[in-house]
């Protein structure tokens, strides 16, 4: 008989390390959703120690790990399953990309025309403006946005940054539903009016008529549940990676955007309406 190779090594021998902004993104394939453990480890001052790790059994790895500096870095990773059983270790050396979190402080409103209506019901509930109060809890309610859920068109709300910066990336955070627990009994993440798919669009000078005329397609990007279960489960990993956020790389190269508009296409409920609690920008906001 010939011994079964442990689904470990299928994940190492497909690892992908690559520099990423404020950190780097490490990409695998997981095809028997095995439950791993990438480790990544950085050597500093001669010494070897652990940074971080990547702990999922999703059939498709694509993780960033952050707060590095931009200083080139050696970087070892390995993978190891649930019963510490370990693979070889790759080596590399990584110059993390800059960025920086932008002050917040400077987002507000546009108005302009074409901007849903909210029909929140709690009356209570803060609106646009909950997108950069510093709340990125899912059960975060009522700084939560909830536009029109009477509309099937495609809805969008756009923040001005306050000052034209080089973008990198947004992270969205989403409102997590209680209403049906999910058979974990977690509150619900990739339900309801949780973007599926949807658009990020940035502007200089956005149109005074509200269009999207002079508008740059920064990205387009499609939501998926790891665990692949149907609408209204989750499983741990599913929420963990959901109340994290989602992360939108931008493809802006040198130009510099002010306003940011997200269009969503459709969500989990499949219509277009849209329940978020925060989003944080990150860019570099050097001169």
């Amino acid at each position: 008989m010939r011994p079964l190779i442990s689904p470990i090594w299928e994940v190492y021998n497909s690892l992908k390390v690559s520099p990423d902004f404020g950190g780097i993104n490490i990409k695998a394939l997981n095809d028997e959703k095995a439950d791993v453990a990438i480790q990544l480890l950085t050597r500093q001052k001669g010494n070897w120690a652990l940074y971080s790790g990547i702990y999922t059994s999703t059939d498709s790895i694509d993780n960033s790990i952050r707060g590095l500096d931009t200083n080139a870095i050696q970087v070892a990773v390995y993978v190891r399953d649930k019963y510490q059983n370990t693979t070889d270790t790759l080596f590399t050396e990584i110059s993390p990309l800059y960025e920086a979190l932008l002050d917040k402080s400077k987002f507000s409103r546009t108005n302009l025309p074409g901007e849903p209506t909210y029909d929140f019901y709690n009356q209570n509930s803060k609106g646009l403006t909950s997108l950069w109060d510093g709340k990125t809890r899912g059960d975060a309610w009522p700084d939560v946005v909830w536009t029109n859920s009477n509309s099937i068109e495609a809805q969008h709300v756009t923040i001005d940054i306050g000052v034209a910066t080089k973008l990198s990336r947004m992270v969205i955070f989403e409102y997590s539903e209680n209403a049906t627990p999910s058979s974990s009994g977690l509150r619900n993440y990739f339900y309801g009016g949780n973007l599926r798919k949807f658009e990020v669009w940035g502007a200089t000078e956005p149109a005074s008529d509200g269009s999207f005329n002079g508008w740059d397609l920064l990205g387009s990007y499609e939501v998926k549940k790891p665990s692949g279960l149907p609408y209204g489960y989750l499983t741990q990993d599913d929420f963990n990676q959901a109340a994290a956020g989602f992360n939108c790389t931008f493809h802006s190269g040198d130009k510099k955007y002010r306003y940011l508009r997200i269009n969503s296409l459709q969500n989990w409920l499949g219509t277009t309406y849209m329940t978020l609690v925060e989003t944080n920008v990150y860019g570099d906001p050097r001169n």
